[in-house]
Protein backbone atom coordinates (compact mmCIF):
# COMPACT_ATOMS: atom_id res chain seq x y z
CA UNK A 1 0.00 0.00 0.00
CA UNK A 2 1.10 3.63 -0.49
CA UNK A 3 1.84 5.48 2.21
CA UNK A 4 -0.39 8.58 2.39
CA UNK A 5 0.80 11.89 1.85
CA UNK A 6 1.61 14.30 4.88
CA UNK A 7 -1.50 15.98 4.55
CA UNK A 8 -3.54 12.51 5.50
CA UNK A 9 -4.05 11.87 8.72
CA UNK A 10 -1.05 10.16 10.36
CA UNK A 11 -0.70 6.59 9.54
CA UNK A 12 0.25 4.84 12.75
CA UNK A 13 2.36 1.74 10.85
CA UNK A 14 5.51 2.22 10.38
CA UNK A 15 6.47 2.27 6.80
CA UNK A 16 8.46 -0.28 5.00
CA UNK A 17 12.10 0.20 3.66
CA UNK A 18 12.43 0.57 -0.23
CA UNK A 19 14.25 -2.21 -0.44
CA UNK A 20 11.52 -4.51 1.05
CA UNK A 21 13.19 -4.70 4.56
CA UNK A 22 11.49 -4.59 7.88
CA UNK A 23 11.63 -0.87 9.35
CA UNK A 24 13.56 -2.52 12.46
CA UNK A 25 16.42 -3.83 9.84
CA UNK A 26 19.49 -1.68 10.99
CA UNK A 27 20.90 0.56 8.43
CA UNK A 28 25.02 0.62 7.39
CA UNK A 29 24.61 4.41 7.12
CA UNK A 30 22.45 5.58 10.13
CA UNK A 31 24.17 5.17 13.56
CA UNK A 32 22.14 3.95 16.80
CA UNK A 33 22.72 7.45 18.07
CA UNK A 34 21.87 9.30 15.65
CA UNK A 35 19.86 12.49 15.71
CA UNK A 36 17.71 14.05 13.12
CA UNK A 37 16.62 18.05 14.33
CA UNK A 38 12.75 18.64 12.54
CA UNK A 39 12.10 21.92 12.24
CA UNK A 40 7.94 22.19 11.21
CA UNK A 41 5.00 23.99 12.68
CA UNK A 42 2.44 21.51 11.68
CA UNK A 43 2.42 19.72 15.01
CA UNK A 44 0.19 16.83 12.84
CA UNK A 45 3.06 16.35 10.40
CA UNK A 46 6.35 16.81 12.67
CA UNK A 47 4.59 14.28 14.95
CA UNK A 48 3.86 11.72 12.36
CA UNK A 49 7.40 12.47 10.99
CA UNK A 50 9.13 11.66 14.49
CA UNK A 51 7.06 8.44 14.84
CA UNK A 52 8.28 6.96 11.19
CA UNK A 53 12.04 7.99 11.91
CA UNK A 54 12.12 6.79 15.28
CA UNK A 55 10.38 3.26 14.11
CA UNK A 56 12.10 2.79 11.10
CA UNK A 57 15.76 4.12 11.81
CA UNK A 58 15.98 4.38 15.75
CA UNK A 59 17.25 7.69 15.51
CA UNK A 60 17.42 10.63 18.12
CA UNK A 61 13.97 13.14 17.29
CA UNK A 62 14.31 16.65 18.57
CA UNK A 63 11.16 18.80 17.57
CA UNK A 64 11.06 22.06 16.87
CA UNK A 65 7.91 24.09 16.00
CA UNK A 66 9.06 27.32 14.35
CA UNK A 67 12.54 28.94 13.22
CA UNK A 68 13.65 30.23 16.42
CA UNK A 69 13.06 27.37 18.66
CA UNK A 70 14.72 25.09 15.57
CA UNK A 71 18.13 27.86 15.78
CA UNK A 72 17.80 27.47 19.70
CA UNK A 73 17.85 23.47 19.74
CA UNK A 74 20.70 23.16 16.72
CA UNK A 75 24.33 21.97 17.70
CA UNK A 76 26.69 19.96 17.15
CA UNK A 77 24.97 17.26 18.47
CA UNK A 78 22.58 17.37 15.52
CA UNK A 79 23.17 15.10 12.31
CA UNK A 80 20.40 16.03 10.06
CA UNK A 81 17.80 18.51 9.73
CA UNK A 82 14.46 18.68 8.15
CA UNK A 83 14.04 21.73 7.98
CA UNK A 84 9.93 23.62 6.33
CA UNK A 85 10.71 27.09 4.72
CA UNK A 86 7.64 28.85 5.28
CA UNK A 87 6.96 29.14 9.21
CA UNK A 88 6.47 31.90 11.84
CA UNK A 89 8.88 34.19 14.12
CA UNK A 90 11.48 32.95 11.38
CA UNK A 91 11.48 31.57 7.79
CA UNK A 92 13.52 28.04 7.03
CA UNK A 93 15.75 30.47 4.76
CA UNK A 94 16.84 32.44 7.76
CA UNK A 95 17.47 29.32 10.15
CA UNK A 96 19.53 27.63 7.74
CA UNK A 97 21.74 30.88 7.33
CA UNK A 98 21.95 30.74 11.04
CA UNK A 99 22.82 26.88 11.69
CA UNK A 100 25.38 27.55 9.05
CA UNK A 101 26.98 29.98 10.76
CA UNK A 102 26.78 28.38 14.33
CA UNK A 103 29.41 25.13 14.99
CA UNK A 104 27.71 22.11 13.74
CA UNK A 105 27.70 20.25 10.46
CA UNK A 106 25.07 18.48 9.78
CA UNK A 107 23.10 17.95 6.51
CA UNK A 108 19.75 19.94 5.86
CA UNK A 109 16.72 19.01 3.52
CA UNK A 110 14.68 21.58 2.95
CA UNK A 111 10.66 20.70 3.21
CA UNK A 112 7.97 22.86 1.38
CA UNK A 113 5.40 23.49 -0.75
CA UNK A 114 7.61 26.72 -2.27
CA UNK A 115 8.60 25.52 -6.34
CA UNK A 116 12.65 26.08 -5.73
CA UNK A 117 13.64 29.30 -7.92
CA UNK A 118 16.47 31.72 -8.02
CA UNK A 119 16.15 32.43 -4.29
CA UNK A 120 17.45 28.87 -3.48
CA UNK A 121 20.98 30.02 -5.36
CA UNK A 122 23.63 30.36 -2.76
CA UNK A 123 21.47 28.69 0.36
CA UNK A 124 23.25 25.50 0.30
CA UNK A 125 20.85 22.90 1.84
CA UNK A 126 21.51 19.20 0.51
CA UNK A 127 17.67 18.19 -0.17
CA UNK A 128 14.86 19.49 -1.20
CA UNK A 129 11.39 18.07 -0.34
CA UNK A 130 8.33 18.99 -1.66
CA UNK A 131 4.72 18.90 -0.31
CA UNK A 132 3.13 16.78 0.13
CA UNK A 133 5.79 13.81 0.92
CA UNK A 134 5.38 10.36 1.70
CA UNK A 135 7.08 8.86 4.86
CA UNK A 136 9.07 6.42 2.38
CA UNK A 137 10.71 10.17 1.25
CA UNK A 138 11.65 11.34 4.05
CA UNK A 139 13.64 8.15 5.29
CA UNK A 140 15.65 7.66 2.01
CA UNK A 141 16.10 11.13 1.86
CA UNK A 142 17.42 11.19 5.90
CA UNK A 143 19.23 7.65 5.25
CA UNK A 144 21.01 9.74 2.11
CA UNK A 145 22.18 12.51 4.01
CA UNK A 146 23.69 10.98 6.95
CA UNK A 147 25.11 9.10 4.56
CA UNK A 148 26.26 12.53 3.19
CA UNK A 149 27.49 13.42 6.72
CA UNK A 150 30.49 10.90 6.42
CA UNK A 151 31.91 12.26 2.93
CA UNK A 152 34.75 14.84 3.21
CA UNK A 153 33.48 18.77 3.47
CA UNK A 154 34.48 19.64 -0.32
CA UNK A 155 32.39 16.49 -1.35
CA UNK A 156 30.04 17.84 0.24
CA UNK A 157 29.79 21.26 -0.49
CA UNK A 158 30.14 19.77 -4.07
CA UNK A 159 26.95 18.10 -3.99
CA UNK A 160 24.86 21.14 -2.62
CA UNK A 161 26.35 22.94 -5.75
CA UNK A 162 24.76 19.80 -7.86
CA UNK A 163 21.66 19.57 -6.14
CA UNK A 164 21.07 23.86 -6.93
CA UNK A 165 22.03 23.01 -10.31
CA UNK A 166 19.32 20.72 -10.48
CA UNK A 167 16.72 22.16 -9.06
CA UNK A 168 17.19 24.69 -11.70
CA UNK A 169 17.15 22.83 -14.52
CA UNK A 170 13.96 21.01 -13.60
CA UNK A 171 12.31 24.91 -13.50
CA UNK A 172 13.37 26.13 -15.98
CA UNK A 173 13.82 25.79 -19.90
CA UNK A 174 17.88 25.38 -20.76
CA UNK A 175 17.29 28.25 -23.28
CA UNK A 176 16.44 30.73 -20.18
CA UNK A 177 19.06 29.30 -18.08
CA UNK A 178 21.71 29.27 -20.79
CA UNK A 179 20.74 33.45 -21.24
CA UNK A 180 20.89 33.82 -17.13
CA UNK A 181 24.46 35.00 -15.44
CA UNK A 182 23.28 33.43 -12.10
CA UNK A 183 22.77 30.05 -13.80
CA UNK A 184 26.28 30.12 -15.34
CA UNK A 185 27.76 31.32 -12.27
CA UNK A 186 26.82 28.55 -10.86
CA UNK A 187 27.53 25.97 -13.14
CA UNK A 188 30.94 27.50 -13.52
CA UNK A 189 31.18 27.08 -9.27
CA UNK A 190 30.57 23.92 -9.87
CA UNK A 191 33.33 22.57 -12.27
CA UNK A 192 36.06 24.32 -10.38
CA UNK A 193 34.90 22.77 -6.60
CA UNK A 194 34.41 19.90 -9.07
CA UNK A 195 38.04 20.23 -10.06
CA UNK A 196 39.62 20.85 -6.85
CA UNK A 197 38.00 17.91 -5.18
CA UNK A 198 39.53 15.69 -7.06
CA UNK A 199 42.63 17.24 -6.68
CA UNK A 200 42.97 17.63 -3.16
CA UNK A 201 40.97 15.01 -1.15
CA UNK A 202 43.00 11.73 0.01
CA UNK A 203 41.31 9.01 -0.38
CA UNK A 204 38.55 10.15 -3.23
CA UNK A 205 39.72 9.48 -6.71
CA UNK A 206 38.13 10.82 -10.00
CA UNK A 207 36.15 7.63 -10.13
CA UNK A 208 34.84 7.83 -6.86
CA UNK A 209 33.40 11.40 -7.37
CA UNK A 210 31.88 11.30 -10.58
CA UNK A 211 30.41 8.33 -9.07
CA UNK A 212 28.86 10.29 -6.52
CA UNK A 213 27.60 13.40 -8.13
CA UNK A 214 26.00 11.05 -10.91
CA UNK A 215 24.26 9.59 -7.90
CA UNK A 216 22.41 12.99 -6.46
CA UNK A 217 21.62 13.22 -10.59
CA UNK A 218 19.60 10.07 -9.86
CA UNK A 219 17.86 11.44 -6.71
Amino acid sequence: MTPPAVDDPPDPTPPRRPDGGSPSDATDTVPATGTVLIVEDDDDFAQAAEMWLTDALGVEVLLATDGGEGIEMYGPGVDVVLLDRRMPVKSGDEVLASIRRQDGDACVAMMTAVEPAWDTVGMRFDAYLRKPVTPDEILDAVERLFERKSYPQEVRELLQLRTELDLLRDRYASEELDDDDRYTRLDAEFERACEDAMASIDGFDPDDIERLVAGADAE
